[in-house]
């Protein structure tokens, strides 16, 4: 009792608690262990203090006891993502399934104040067909296609909150890189489907859009066609190709043309679409009557009927339609020793010649003329032929005796031969002449 009882209490050095030592009425001394500065279970989680008990007494005497604060965690710490933008890049045809991004917070507390979950806070209904997030790991993996073409960016707000209703905000930038999965497109702006063959070489057959819904090189487009035709393709601004002539065109040649246009992007591997582009060369008069020769040779035996055949011709012309189709008619001859409207008459559609008479080998041996042939066109073209007809002999003549002639004069026109004449002596000389020719004279 007195002063050998308590005097004093003394704690241990810390930071965040101190005794409030009270004297009762009876004098007995009592502490009170007080929190001065506040507690953080993060930053220190359990509190050794060392009471220390003194009297009065000489000696003095002391005697201790251990203090042990637990501190029990509150909810004072939000999650807290490891990064503010997770950014990735992810090519468009990754497979459905395939985790993209893992986004990652970490609270501080405990229990239930540390468990974290995750959730799209801010995301467009064309991301949430594409894009699913895991609330338990926070992964985000593909749901759906992505295509490069329809979306080359997604930008998600995504939250992390704990049991105790704290949150943290991160963004996801997902950019979509392309890949070559679009073919060239080729569009018929306008089209020209036939042309004159005497067409001037740069005249445009067909004005073509091409594109590419693919990006940089993936769509970037060259137009090529078949080679060794006489088109050419020309550039006249981006995106757009002229098909014109490269050269004179001949529809004799080659009436008609099938022109395929191939578009081909720089992708790796290289997509190419191709289109056909049917031409058809129109017809101009640019090709006149011809015979296979020069000059023809007929022949006729006189006596002939009358509108017996005598001949036939052909010409060809290498046109089209009335440009192709070939009248035929007789040119008089200026040297002609017969009138050939008289005597010859020709068919203007086929070619056939015909005798108009009966001809006479002892009157004239032979016709010459010439035969025209001339197309249809509207600046008609021509060209003529000779033939010559020659009049065969018939045996239609009897001979005829000039020597001794028939005694007109009243003589009696006989012939005197000496009686002593000798075998071989010349009595006289009969002379006669046949009109015919040949073996008929």
């Amino acid at each position: 009792m007195g002063l050998n009882s308590i005097q004093s209490y003394q704690l241990s050095s810390n930071r965040h608690f101190l005794l409030d030592v009270e004297t009762r009425s009876d004098g007995i001394k009592y502490a009170e262990l007080v929190l001065e500065k506040s507690l953080d279970r993060e930053e220190q989680a359990v509190h050794n203090l060392i009471l220390t008990a003194t009297d009065g007494g000489d000696p003095v005497r002391s005697g201790t006891a251990q203090i042990r604060v637990i501190v029990l965690d509150s909810n004072d710490n939000a999650p807290v993502f490891s990064q503010p933008v997770y950014k990735v890049s992810v090519w468009e045809n990754v497979p459905e399934g395939s985790t993209v991004v893992t986004v990652k917070a970490t609270d501080l507390d405990e229990g239930v104040n540390k468990e974290v979950k995750y959730s799209f806070q801010k995301i467009t209904d064309k991301a949430s067909k594409k894009l699913q997030l895991d609330s338990n790991t926070g992964d985000v993996t593909i749901v759906g296609n992505l295509d490069f073409e329809e979306a080359a960016l997604y930008e998600i707000e995504v939250q992390a909150h704990d049991g105790g209703g704290l949150f943290d905000r991160s963004k996801i930038v997902i950019v979509v890189s392309d890949v070559n999965d679009n073919a060239p497109e080729i569009a018929l702006r306008s089209l020209i489907s036939s042309i004159p063959e005497d067409s001037p070489p740069g005249t445009v057959i067909a004005l073509l859009n091409v594109q590419d819904l693919d990006s940089a090189e993936n769509g970037e487009v060259t137009c090529s066609i078949t080679s060794n035709l006489p088109f050419q393709l020309k550039k006249p601004f981006d995106n757009y190709y002229s098909l014109v002539t490269d050269r004179a065109l001949d529809r004799e040649q080659v009436a008609a043309y099938n022109i395929t246009v191939t578009a081909t992007d720089n992708g790796t591997p290289p997509l190419s679409t191709a289109t056909t582009i049917p031409l058809r060369i129109l017809d101009t008069n640019d090709n006149a009557p011809f015979f296979d020769k020069t000059s023809y040779t007929a022949y006729i035996t006189e006596n002939n009927p009358r509108g017996a055949s005598v001949f036939s011709l052909k010409a060809n012309d290498p046109d089209w339609g009335e440009n192709a189709r070939v009248t035929y008619s007789i040119i008089e001859g200026d040297r002609s020793e017969v009138p050939l409207s008289s005597s010859i008459s020709i068919n203007s559609e086929t070619g056939a010649l015909y005798a108009l008479r009966s001809f006479d080998y002892e009157q004239f041996r032979e016709i010459r003329f010439q035969v025209q042939a001339q197309d249809g066109g509207s600046s008609p073209l021509s060209s003529n032929v000779s033939i010559t007809l020659f009049i065969l002999d018939q045996n239609d003549n009897t001979p005829h005796i000039l020597h001794p002639s028939f005694p007109t004069d009243g003589s009696t026109g006989v012939e005197l031969a000496p009686r002593s004449s000798e075998p071989g002596y010349l009595v006289t000389k009969v002379v006669a002449v046949d009109a015919d020719s040949g073996q008929n004279a």
